[in-house]
């Protein structure tokens, strides 16, 4: 997951994941009242918010559906395994939080490779924004060898998440997790192998990252790479990414997980599928 610290990002990317009525009331709330105050301030300089009407304060209760991001440890279970994740979202925000696409994508790659539709056993495989580390570490428990990926912000809780799993109570995991720093705004240049498999759960939200993380991934595939894409698409601007990626990729829906509104989305070269 990419790392935004600013609150106007983070309020962006609710703006493309929240449902309904409560993510529009809160984002509502939010774009009107930019600052927030304690109890003490607020109302404290009446002559001040006369004067200055369109800057009051005004106190709001989080929402419910950021109770699960606001705890600081969730626990999933991954081939028969228990991982713990550790979130700070009061530090690092949308990097350190586990997203429903991650969940999802994490399951969805159990099923397909216990089925045997997906095969990762001596594949090269990365994930591209890894945030909190879920996807990463369902592939090496699966077999996998995984470089699990984000910006510089990001990699201390990634870090800390694939150590005090797969280096203490999962370190029987059959694969392994190798953390890097990899910046769409940067060069991927310094990756000099293609991969096999390409992974990303929830990294389809901003729009402006859009042509650089479709570089990225052009920059580490070859014409039989095979991207899997989690994500959540609720606006015409997320599925420009799609139109953008099918330009150089044949790009299908895979799975909808109806319950938590997750599409996956598998994504192969064009030139592949011309010599099929």
């Amino acid at each position: 997951m990419l790392m935004f610290p600013t609150i106007i990002t983070i309020l962006s990317y609710f703006q493309s994941s929240c449902q309904g009525d409560i993510g529009k009331s809160f984002l509502s709330s939010k774009q009107n009242h930019q600052e927030t105050c304690t109890p003490l301030d607020c109302g404290a300089d009446d002559k001040m918010s006369s004067s200055h009407p369109s800057s009051a304060l005004v106190l709001y209760a989080p929402p419910s559906f950021l109770e699960p991001f606001q705890q600081k440890r969730r626990t999933f279970k991954l081939s028969g395994q228990v991982v713990h994740i550790h979130q700070k979202w009061n530090e690092l925000g949308v990097a350190a939080v586990v997203w429903d696409a991650a969940i999802v994508l994490s399951e969805y790659l159990e099923q397909e490779v216990l089925t045997g539709r997906l095969k990762i056993n001596d594949k090269t495989i990365i994930e591209l924004g890894a945030g909190t580390g879920l996807v990463s570490m369902a592939v090496a428990l699966l077999g996998g060898y995984v470089i699990s990926t984000d910006r510089q912000q990001a990699l201390s809780i990634l870090e800390e998440n694939i150590k005090a799993n797969l280096d203490g109570p999962l370190e029987s995991a059959r694969g392994a997790v190798t953390v890097k720093k990899l910046d769409w705004e940067e060069s991927a240049q310094e990756f000099s192998n293609t991969f096999d498999l390409i992974l990303g759960a929830d990294i389809i939200y901003i729009e402006e990252t859009f042509s650089k993380l479709l570089s990225t991934i052009k920059a580490l595939s070859s014409n039989s790479s095979k991207v899997i894409l989690s994500c959540r698409i609720r606006y015409d601007r997320d599925t420009r990414f799609l139109t953008m990626l099918g330009e150089f990729f044949t790009v299908s829906k895979v799975y909808t997980d109806e319950a938590r509104g997750i599409d996956i989305y598998e994504a192969i070269s064009v030139d592949t599928v011309a010599n099929d």
